[in-house]
C-alpha cells in the first residue's frame, strides 16, 4: 500500500508540475482547457459551499433597498444582488452569480487581451491559472463584494480600449465608455481608470491621433451619464458619499509605520504565486517602457496610479488589502507575458516547477476551505450558526410580544453592522413568520454610525419600543451588554447557546429581551 505522507504528497506533486511543464513548454491547446476547467471548478464549488460571510449579507441588503447609490458605495453590487436574487432566490447561488460571472468574464476578458498583445497560449494558460491560484483574484470569484463588479468592467474598460485603438471604431469607444461607466458606478475607486487613460492617450501615438476624432469624446460622454444616478443621490443626501469618502477618512490620518508594514503584508499574501517570480519582470517591464512599448505603457499605467495611491496613504492611514485589486489585473498581464517571452521554464526549471506547485496548492486549496465554517469564531466577524441565531431571537421575540399583550412594536438590534446584516438576512430566509416590516437596526442603537441601517434601520422614533437584542461571542463584548442598559428601561438575559460543529464550540450567542428604549 502506498504511503500517503509529506514525502509522497511533495512527490506526487512535483511530478505533477513536471508533466504540466512538459504540456507548458510544447504550447499545448489541452493544457488551456485543462486551466479553465480547473477556474469554473473551483468558481462552482465555492460560491455553493462557502458560508455566507458578513459583508455579503451586507451587501445582500443593498439588493433589498434598491436605490440610486449607497453611502459608502455606488450602486452597482446592489442593483445586480436585485435582479439576481429575483432570478435565482436568496441562496448562495442567488447571492454569488453575480460576483462569479464577473470574475470568469474577468479570466476571459484578460485571456483574449493577452492574446491581442502578442501572448502565447502558454502566457493565456498562466493568465487562467492565476486567476483563481492568486488569492488576489480567486476572492472575486465567490464574494460577493464590490470589488467583482470593479475588477470585471475595469478589465473590460480596458480591452474596449485597446480594440479601439486596434479598429478606431466608435462602436468600440462607446464600448469602453459603457464599461468605464459600470466601472463607476461599482465603487469611487473607479476614478483612477482617468489618469490610466490620460497616459495612455497623452504617450501612445496611435491612442494620441484618437483625440480628433468624436470617439473618446463619446466615450467620455457616455460615462459620465452613467455617474448620473449617483450624483443626483448625493445631491439628494448633502453629498454625504463624498465626505464618507474623503474627508471623514482623513480627518483622523497620521503617520504610523504599521499601517504601512500591513499594507505591504498584505499584499504580499494576496500576489502568492506571482511574487515568487513577479520581481524578476521588474527590470523587463522597465526596459520595455524606456523602450516606448506600448504594451508596457499600457500595462503600467492601469497599474502605478491606483497603486502608488494607495502605497502612498498606508503611510498615513487604513488602507484595506481589497482596494488595489484592479490594478492587479494589469500587473497579472505583465507578468503572464514577460513569463512567455523570457521562457522562464527554460532558464530558472526550479523557480518555474516551484511557481507552478505553489499555485496548483493554491488552487487545490479552494476544496478544503469550506471547512472554515468549522472554525472557532471569537471575534466579532461571524459566519456560522446564524440560522439558528436567527429563530431563537424571533422565538423571544414572540415571548415578548405576549407579555406586552400586543403585537408590534419591536426591532432587533446588534452590536455591530456585520452581525445585524447576518441577522436580517437569516430572519427572512430561515423564520417564515417574520413580519418583513420588522426592524433590524445596528450600531446606530447605540448613537453611533450605522453606515446604511441608519435608514434600513432607521431608530429614530423608536422610544418607548421594545427590543431583541442578539450578542454573538459574548464574552468578550460585555461592555455592549452595559452600554445597551443604559438605553433601555429594563434589560434582561433570555438566552444563552452554543453552535457546535463536529463536537466543538464555533459560536456562543446571547440573546436579550429589552424594554423601553429611551434613544441613542
Amino acid at each position: 500500500m502506498t504511503k500517503l505522507g509529506p514525502a509522497s504528497t511533495v512527490h506526487r506533486l512535483t511530478h505533477l508540475a513536471n508533466i504540466w511543464r512538459n504540456q507548458y513548454q510544447s504550447a499545448s491547446p489541452r493544457l488551456l482547457r485543462q486551466a479553465w476547467g480547473l477556474v469554473l471548478f473551483c468558481t462552482l464549488w465555492l460560491m455553493v459551499l462557502m458560508p455566507v460571510f458578513p459583508q455579503e449579507s451586507y451587501y445582500w441588503l443593498y439588493g433589498k433597498h434598491p436605490a440610486l447609490s449607497y453611502l459608502d458605495h455606488p450602486p452597482m453590487i446592489g442593483w445586480l444582488l436585485t435582479l439576481s436574487t429575483s432570478i435565482l432566490g436568496d441562496g448562495a447561488l442567488g447571492l454569488r452569480a453575480p460576483t462569479a460571472l464577473s470574475a470568469l468574464g474577468v479570466t476571459w476578458i484578460g485571456m483574449d487581451l493577452m492574446r491581442r498583445m502578442g501572448g502565447s497560449i502558454r502566457a493565456q494558460t498562466l493568465w487562467v491559472l492565476f486567476s483563481i491560484a492568486a488569492p488576489a483574484f480567486a476572492m472575486t470569484h465567490f464574494l460577493m463584494l464590490p470589488d467583482g463588479p470593479l475588477v470585471f468592467f475595469w478589465t473590460a474598460t480596458i480591452y474596449a480600449l485597446w480594440r479601439a485603438r486596434e479598429t478606431s471604431s466608435l462602436t468600440w469607444w462607446v464600448a469602453a465608455g459603457a464599461a468605464a461607466g459600470g466601472t463607476l458606478l461599482s465603487k469611487y475607486s473607479a476614478a483612477f481608470l482617468l489618469p490610466g487613460g490620460l497616459l495612455i492617450l497623452i504617450f501612445d501615438p496611435m491612442m494620441r491621433r484618437q483625440l480628433r476624432r468624436p470617439g473618446p469624446w463619446i466615450a467620455l460622454i457616455l460615462a459620465s451619464l452613467c455617474f448620473v444616478p449617483v450624483l443626483i443621490w448625493n445631491e439628494q443626501h448633502d453629498w454625504i458619499s463624498f465626505s464618507f469618502q474623503t474627508a471623514s477618512r482623513y480627518e483622523n490620518a497620521h503617520i504610523r509605520a504599521h499601517w504601512l508594514i500591513q499594507f505591504v503584508a498584505g499584499q504580499l499574501v494576496l500576489l502568492l504565486p506571482l511574487l515568487i517570480i513577479a520581481w524578476a519582470g521588474v527590470p523587463w517591464m522597465l526596459a520595455r517602457l524606456k523602450a516606448r512599448s506600448a504594451k508596457a505603457l499600457w500595462l503600467a499605467s492601469f497599474f502605478l496610479p491606483l497603486f502608488g495611491f494607495m502605497l502612498v496613504n498606508s503611510v498615513a492611514m487604513h488602507v484595506k488589502i481589497n482596494w488595489v485589486l484592479p490594478a492587479y489585473v494589469t500587473l497579472g498581464l505583465a507578468v503572464c507575458l514577460w513569463l512567455d517571452r523570457c521562457r522562464i521554464d527554460r532558464s530558472k526549471p526550479r523557480l518555474f516547477r516551484a511557481m507552478i506547485v505553489l499555485s496548483l496548492v493554491l488552487a487545490a486549496s479552494a476544496i478544503l476551505a469550506p471547512l472554515i465554517d468549522i472554525v472557532p469564531q471569537t471575534g466579532n466577524i461571524n459566519w456560522t450558526g446564524w440560522p439558528r441565531i436567527a429563530q431563537r431571537a424571533e422565538h423571544w421575540e414572540e415571548v415578548l410580544d405576549r407579555e406586552n399583550g400586543v403585537e408590534g412594536d419591536i426591532f432587533f438590534f446588534c452590536e455591530n453592522d456585520r452581525d445585524s446584516s447576518q441577522l436580517a438576512r437569516n430572519l427572512f430566509l430561515h423564520v417564515p413568520e417574520w413580519s418583513r416590516t420588522e426592524i433590524v437596526s445596528g450600531q446606530n442603537v447605540f448613537g453611533l454610525d450605522g453606515i446604511e441601517f441608519n435608514e434600513w434601520g432607521n431608530v429614530e422614533h423608536a422610544a418607548g419600543e421594545d427590543a431583541i437584542f442578539v450578542l454573538t461571542n459574548p464574552d468578550k463584548r460585555q461592555h455592549a451588554v452595559e452600554q445597551a442598559r443604559h438605553l433601555f428601561r429594563e434589560i434582561r438575559r433570555a438566552e444563552r447557546f452554543e453552535i457546535h460543529r463536529l463536537g466543538w464550540t464555533v459560536v456562543t450567542a446571547e440573546i436579550y429581551t429589552c424594554k423601553g428604549y429611551t434613544g441613542p
